[in-house]
């Protein structure tokens, strides 16, 4: 793993520990509690054994967190979200509203502070780990699904497209990604919104479009001029416009 994917995974495991009643239908109970706290010690643990290169023994132990939550909150009439703020909150009650016009059925809806969408995560990041990107796009997907306005979610699902080479999926990810980074902790958002721009130049420069992604490149290195990763892909676009030169 390398350590820039490293740090993102930890940027995105920083969950507070409370849930927020939605606009829509009855409150729910707060699950501060010493159940919660020990979901996300297991997801912490699991995430030291990704980063030490034991993502099988990570993925068993995250599977045991998820069946907590699908206990917890089972598939039925609620349509669950995660946010991280309660702006996202209220964004996400926004959409379950539509959600429930063009599709009927689900009569409430809650928005959650909990470790629920980053347990999807942290799996579907260890079988990227492994390679398994099939199986990393199903847990990935559950993750957006339950937090469609995460970045880092976003992003690392177009990593699983990226390992299989469908480059319009994965720009299409890359694309929302960085609209959602609006969303993103202030702390995260400028790491979000940059990989974001990267991601969509790494498309690009395999289509051979080095034109367009080299602008994407330098709006990276005008929100951070030390964006190293943008520089380096910079120096890259230009060995390969140097090669098609030579005889």
């Amino acid at each position: 793993m390398t350590r820039l994917r490293y740090l993102s995974l930890a940027l995105c495991l920083v969950v507070v520990h409370v849930v927020l009643a939605s606009p829509v239908g009855t409150s729910v109970p707060d699950t501060r509690t010493a159940e919660e706290a020990a979901q996300r010690s297991k997801l912490e643990k699991a995430q030291r054994l990704v980063a030490d290169g034991k993502a099988t023994d990570a993925i068993a132990l995250i599977d045991q967190v998820l069946a907590y939550y699908s206990a917890k909150y089972p598939e039925g009439k609620t349509r669950w979200y995660v946010s991280r703020t309660a702006e996202e909150s209220i964004v996400y009650m926004g959409y379950a509203t539509v959600e429930s016009k063009l599709a009927p059925g689900k009569s409430n809806a809650r928005s959650l502070m909990v470790a629920w969408a980053d347990a999807y995560f942290l799996k579907g990041y260890a079988l990227n780990e492994l390679s398994r990107p099939a199986d990393a796009k199903g847990a990935l997907e559950r993750a957006v699904y339950l937090s469609p306005e995460n970045a880092t979610y976003l992003i690392e699902l177009a990593e699983a497209y990226k390992l299989e080479r469908d480059w319009q999926e994965c720009d299409r990810l890359y694309r929302e990604a960085e609209a959602a980074a609006e969303f993103s902790p202030p702390a995260q958002k400028l790491a979000d919104r940059s990989q974001a721009k990267r991601g969509q130049a790494f498309v690009l420069v395999e289509q051979g479009k080095l034109d367009q992604a080299q602008n994407l490149l330098e709006e990276c290195l005008k929100l951070n001029a030390m964006d190293a990763r943008a520089k380096k892909e910079l120096e890259y676009i230009a060995e390969l416009r140097q090669r098609k030169k030579q005889p």
